[in-house]
């Protein structure tokens, strides 16, 4: 409600009136426009929008400007801009309050467009339908929700006077974007305070240490709300339990193993600046208006997470921590359907690998083939079953252009690090039988411990679920977890960029 008590229902600008300057200049208006739009989509809605008026004039400019109330509708625009982490500098505002300033009937017209032209805009944003990065084939987005026909219900919301609601039904309701969005406004207030501390890298602190940077901790904590500020001491100078328990809490929103030692991992995100992390909500908030709510059901890996979580009714039911793709063998973005378990794998070396990885090990140890199980087989690399096979004991299949896969593996130890980019493009899980028991349906033939037993016979199996579950590889470096924590991870492959220069 907050769009209507900003706008209010007294704006003239949008009251829906007979035109007060003449349909043909806003005609010639309208047909010179593709020259400051370019071919960015923005011409078409404006055509739509005008074909269903009749090109008569949308907005009683002339009116609004007498009872001087244009300067609402700016205000307005660049309010909801900014709570929804859009960049009010692309919504040509100024043009608009230049325009109307002239006052003769052709710029007017003119005017009459560009309001037209930033409504539509911001709803365009709002609802989702701003282009996506696409120029790295593996990391377009996969999951849009269904187009939304803007011009219709503008047009429909004009005459309803009722422009204001239309806006504000075109964000996401979900739980994630709501609170994404009071998360922005709470680190912009903390930015309007000057942000936070940051640390010289190279010291770490564990239980018990005594260190000059103690208080300054307790300061960087208070902060950003992990504790209160009544409990900064400038004297303490050990890193007690209360200290440590608070870092606890900032590694496991910041995706870092929650030992509540201060390494190189946590000093690196505590030294992160407020401006960064506004801008990953803003990314955030982009996606989620990407993203259709049925998204989250089934298996969704979150990437810069480096964690797997299953829904059900959009709600998470089990989650478990995953390897990635290292920055140079990338995971990609996927969204597909689980139609396929194997277990006892066999592991068919991909030419790539094989060039890169095992031909060198094969140069230094001429036993190397044999002692990791692989075989020769019709001019491939097969690593066959076993509790060594880098697939581990079950792999998920998928459909994808990329081949990728989820599967087990021997060395979980890698499940223990902060930074676990560590696979060839592929997802490794832990426990997979876990997960193959929820997508096998958890009947009783398919507990772990039965899957336990078929892993035992060392005979490959294949078997498929009654229902193909759900499976996505997603890109989320903000979330909010169940306990209304908002989550920050590293941009691991370094894809927030591209989705903030089109905001």
């Amino acid at each position: 409600m907050r769009f209507l008590r900003l706008f209010g229902m007294t704006l003239l600008l949008l009251l829906a009136v007979l035109p007060a300057h003449a349909q043909g200049e806003l005609e010639t208006a309208l047909a010179r426009a593709p020259e400051e739009l370019g071919n960015n989509g923005e011409q078409e809605l404006l055509e739509s929008f005008y074909k269903l008026r009749h090109h008569a004039p949308a907005w009683q400019l002339t009116h609004a400007l007498s009872q001087g109330t244009l300067k609402q509708f700016t205000d307005y625009i660049r309010t909801v801009a900014r709570e929804h982490g859009l960049n009010e500098a692309r919504y040509p505002l100024e043009q608009f309050e230049a325009k109307t300033r002239e006052g003769t009937s052709y710029a007017m017209a003119q005017a009459d467009i560009l309001a037209s032209r930033i409504i539509l805009k911001l709803a365009r944003s709002l609802s989702g339908e701003d282009p996506i990065p696409t120029s790295n084939s593996q990391h377009v987005w996969p999951v849009r929700h269904a187009a939304v026909n803007l011009p219709e219900r503008l047009a429909r919301a004009v005459e309803d006077k009722s422009v204001p609601q239309f806006l504000e039904s075109l964000a996401p309701g979900t739980y994630q974007y709501r609170k994404l969005k009071e998360a922005l406004a709470r680190y912009r207030a903390i930015e309007a305070k000057g942000g936070w501390i940051k640390f010289v890298p190279g010291e770490r602190l564990v239980l018990g240490a005594s260190s000059s940077k103690v208080p300054l901790l307790y300061q960087r904590l208070a902060q950003e709300g992990y504790v209160p500020f009544s409990s900064v001491s400038y004297t303490n100078t050990i890193y007690d339990h209360y200290l440590a328990n608070a870092v606890k809490t900032f590694q496991e929103t910041h995706g870092l193993i929650p030992d509540g030692n201060i390494g190189p991992h946590t000093l690196f995100a505590m030294n992160v600046g407020v401006k960064e992390r506004i801008d990953s909500i803003r990314v955030n908030m982009a996606r989620l208006r990407t993203t259709p709510p049925e998204a989250w059901e089934g298996v969704v890996i979150n990437i810069p997470s480096f964690r797997l979580f299953l829904f059900r009714d959009r709600t998470p039911v089990y989650e478990a921590r995953v390897v990635v793709g290292r920055p140079d063998r990338p995971t990609p973005l996927v969204s597909s359907k689980i139609t396929e378990i194997v277990i006892n794998p066999s592991w068919y070396v991909p030419v790539s690998i094989a060039e890169r990885d095992i031909l060198p090990k094969l140069e230094n140890n001429p036993e190397y083939l044999d002692e990791m199980n692989i075989e020769s087989n019709g001019g491939r690399l097969r690593q066959r079953p076993g509790p060594g096979n880098s697939l581990g004991r079950i792999k998920f299949n998928f459909a994808n252009r990329f081949a990728v896969y989820l599967h087990g593996t021997p060395h979980v130890k890698l499940f223990d690090r902060d930074d676990r980019r560590q696979s060839s493009g592929c997802i490794r899980l832990k426990k997979p039988e876990e997960l193959a028991s929820i997508v096998m349906n958890d009947g009783p033939e398919w507990t772990p411990e039965a899957i336990q037993r078929r892993i035992n016979r060392m005979r490959t199996q294949r078997v498929r679920p009654r229902t193909p579950m759900p499976i996505k590889l997603l890109y989320w470096t903000v979330m909010v977890d169940a306990k209304d924590r908002v989550q920050f991870y590293n941009d691991v492959y370094q894809l927030d960029d591209a989705w903030l220069a089109m905001l």
